[in-house]
């Protein structure tokens, strides 16, 4: 081979080499910058999943250790207003009564609804429990308390459901 030749193929050489350096080096900028489009995308996803679509949602995250906060509880939108029950109480021989008259936090309209259809049978389970009562019962600190609370737990006996969210006495009388 003459010596022109072997320089002729050198740089030819050379050439290719660079060309291949330069396809590889595409290559790797291209494989850099979709591994960094990858990471970002994941970095938005998790975000997007484990904080912004909770928060949304009205949900909370715990940590470790941490009790869950209970949701708010339920408000009440309506109410049902009973009519007077007067009953003798129990233990007095028929000579004490109680006088009472209340209405009920009630968390929709159509729980009203169905409490005035069911009217009647509430009515009763409310005479049947305030007919059970003595004096000392009712007057004992928490005895209002407790009162209310087989109230609205009769009333959401009647229900079905528990949409009675609170029972409030607009007359309490005994005598």
């Amino acid at each position: 081979m003459a010596p022109e030749d072997q320089t002729e193929n050198e740089g030819q050489q050379e050439q290719q080499g660079e060309g291949q350096a330069k396809s590889t080096g595409g290559i790797k900028k291209i494989l850099i910058l979709g591994g960094a489009g990858l990471v970002i995308l994941l970095a938005a996803f998790l975000l997007v999943v484990g904080v912004i679509a909770p928060a949304l949602s009205g949900q909370t995250q715990t940590e470790p250790g941490e009790e869950p906060v209970e949701p708010a509880a339920q408000e009440a939108t309506a109410s049902y207003d009973e009519q007077t029950i007067i009953v003798n109480l129990a233990g007095s021989n028929a000579e004490r009564y109680l006088k009472v008259t209340m209405s009920l936090a009630v968390a929709d309209r159509p729980a009203v609804l169905n409490l005035e259809r069911h009217g009647a049978r509430l009515r009763n389970d409310l005479i049947d429990i305030l007919s059970t009562k003595t004096v000392d019962d009712i007057l004992k600190p928490e005895g209002k308390e407790i009162l209310r609370d087989e109230i609205t737990d009769a009333a959401n006996a009647t229900l079905g459901e528990p949409k009675v969210i609170d029972v409030y006495f607009t007359e309490f009388v005994i005598q």
